[in-house]
């Protein structure tokens, strides 16, 4: 899994599924997490909090073998 994108209030995981002694990926998939308000249920005015920032900014891979 890795960090395909981190946007202000959202993030984009990359996976993918490998078969053991095989180098080619069999399967990949994305989904996107957006970061929202409890109550209104839109993204944070705020985006991302830092701490989290600094976290996901550890995954992001800007090239991709897949």
């Amino acid at each position: 899994m890795r960090v395909k994108k981190l946007g202000k209030s959202s993030v984009t995981y990359e996976t993918a599924v490998f078969e053991q002694g095989v180098d080619e990926v069999r399967a990949v998939g994305e989904f996107v997490h957006v970061y929202v308000e409890r109550e209104g249920r839109r993204p944070a005015p705020e985006g991302i909090t830092e701490g989290m920032r600094v976290a996901l900014e550890t995954l992001v891979q800007k090239q991709s073998k897949l």
